[in-house]
């Protein structure tokens, strides 16, 4: 049976951080851990590296932290649904994610709708539901809209089983140990475990570089000396101070190179295991045993499964012959099956003979009138190539519109980037320099300096809304006709801007409505406003 998902859960979204943010140093903050978009993975696990602190003003609701069932997901594509576990619960949601909450009186697993949101199907609906949209966004309404088809429980806690089975199946495969067998990689993580510990022996004997300095200092007071008194002594010190100093600097830089490359290993090898210190080495090979055990073990439950359905089948097949078998009215030999074969023979015959009579009355019905006939395929003929020339118009007319839109796209695509890029350059105090919007007004911006350009998701959130706000002015400048400017309607655009920011955005907004009327909602005065 489907349900609107309406019906089921309650979505919370998360909190407007920039408004309750209190300085860390402060002696009243409150720190906190929160979600990132990177810290949703989309293997439908949390990465903890990709946790934040945040510090609040005051003490936050409940409601804005996550619970055990809770299914997390972003507010943008990919959705990246993610099950809370219970030692994932107390983490601050921000406002780029949402909380989905499967109601009390629902008969639903959480886990079966985490399974549920992560089809391909899901996301292509929530992608048409926002189509037209410049930032790849989601809507909690959209959401809420999705049909889901709610099967017994016992059939949800099975496809639940097969989804956390796929996951870690998936896990699995993207671990950075591969396909290896278990001997190799022990022997391998035994092998840079190794190697951390020389280097961390090794770097923990450094040379100092005081000698070389006073050696260096001594040789210059000698010669200091020298040219007070010129006597050959502190010359001859001073040269003994000299090469000294040059021994020391020498073995000073060669251990330097040394540690340097011993540092440059042990970075290597963290990176390679995905961790900060080398003391994380053998818990991310412990973790990795243990799913790689949980695979095995769910491996060999889905094949006893299989096993036993199999075997149902069978059982269910066995049955139904030995049923079929004792009421068979067509291969036995009793006065029922003979009379059935008559019944069936006489079907037949009647069948045919219904056939060809059907055949001769229709052949009689289309002769009919000779000039009728060819007078009507006349017309047919006059229909049909009016119908051609009216397709072969609308063919034509359909390439001379896409050629038409495909050149005017390429010619406004980069006029839009470069007059958003002056707005985003201009709001931003030049760090942002380019702005790249693609021909479905999807768009990335590139740092001062920067080769490469960074998507939304990988922005803070001011400067996500930077971005789209230069886009839309953009838009605006470019679309809306010169010589009758309409109002420019904004709705608190600037909310999650600091201070800089703000006022460069005002100075920006101030300079358009030289040229047209900006009207701009917000819930408080923005910083650079002056009452003119």
């Amino acid at each position: 049976m489907n349900y609107k998902l309406n019906e089921l859960v309650e979505i919370h979204s998360g909190v407007v951080l920039s408004r309750k943010e209190a300085p860390p140093e402060s002696p009243n903050a409150i720190p906190y851990q929160r979600l990132t978009l990177r810290a949703l993975s989309d293997a439908g696990t949390i990465q903890r590296t990709e946790l934040e602190q945040y510090h609040s003003r005051e003490v936050l609701d409940p409601e804005l932290f996550t619970t055990a069932d809770d299914i997390v997901v972003r507010l943008c594509t990919p959705i990246n649904p993610v099950l809370i576990q219970n030692e994932q619960a107390g983490i601050l949601i921000p406002s780029q994610l949402a909380a989905i909450r499967v109601k009390e009186s629902a008969a639903l697993m959480p886990s079966y709708l985490r399974g549920y949101l992560s089809q391909g199907s899901v996301l292509d609906t929530l992608q048409a539901a926002e189509h037209g949209t410049a930032q790849r966004t989601i809507k909690v309404k959209s959401l809420l809209d999705l049909e889901l088809d709610l099967p017994p429980l016992r059939i949800q806690e099975q496809v639940a089983e097969i989804d956390t089975l796929s996951r870690r199946r998936e896990a699995l495969q993207r671990s950075e140990f591969g396909d290896r067998s278990r001997e190799e990689l022990e022997a391998e993580v035994s092998s840079d475990m190794d190697s951390l510990e020389e280097i961390r022996e090794d770097t923990g004997h450094r040379f100092a570089l005081f000698p070389a300095v006073a050696f260096s200092i001594l040789a210059i007071l000698l010669a200091a000396l020298y040219g007070l008194w010129t006597k050959q002594p502190y010359i001859l010190g001073a040269g003994f101070m000299c090469v000294g100093a040059i021994i020391f600097f020498l073995r000073y830089s060669r251990i330097r190179q040394a540690a340097q490359r011993a540092f440059a290993e042990q970075e290597r090898i963290l990176r390679k295991y995905k961790v900060s210190i080398p003391e994380d080495v053998p818990g991310v090979y412990t973790d990795f045993c243990a799913l790689e055990d949980a695979v095995l073990e769910g491996a060999a439950e889905e094949k006893r499964s299989r096993d036993r359905y199999d075997h149902a089948v069978e059982e269910l097949h066995r049955l139904e012959d030995a049923a079929v078998n004792e009421l068979d009215f067509a291969g036995g030999d009793t006065e029922a099956a003979r009379l059935s074969r008559m019944l069936h023979t006489a079907r037949q015959e009647a069948s045919a003979l219904a056939a060809k009579i059907s055949g001769l009355n229709g052949r009689l019905s289309a002769m009919g009138d000779p000039m009728v006939v060819a007078s009507s395929l006349r017309d047919k003929q006059t229909q049909y190539q009016m119908i051609q020339s009216e397709y072969d118009a609308i063919t034509l007319a359909q390439e001379l519109l896409r050629e038409a839109d495909q050149e005017i796209q390429s010619r406004f695509s980069p006029a839009l980037s470069g007059l958003a890029a002056k707005y985003m350059n201009e709001m931003t105090g030049g760090r942002y320099e380019d702005v790249l919007v693609g021909q479905d007004f999807s768009a990335r911006t590139r740092v001062q300096g920067d080769t490469v350009a960074r998507d939304a998701e990988f922005l803070s959130a001011g400067t996500a809304d930077l971005m789209y706000l230069a886009v839309r002015l953009a838009v605006c400048e470019l679309a809306l006709p010169e010589g009758e400017p309409c109002p420019l309607i904004l709705d608190d655009a600037l909310v999650n801007l600091d201070e800089t920011r703000e006022a460069q955005a005002m100075n920006l907004l101030k300079r358009i409505a030289l040229k047209r009327q900006v009207i701009l909602f917000t819930c408080r005065k923005p910083a650079g406003f002056e009452k003119e």
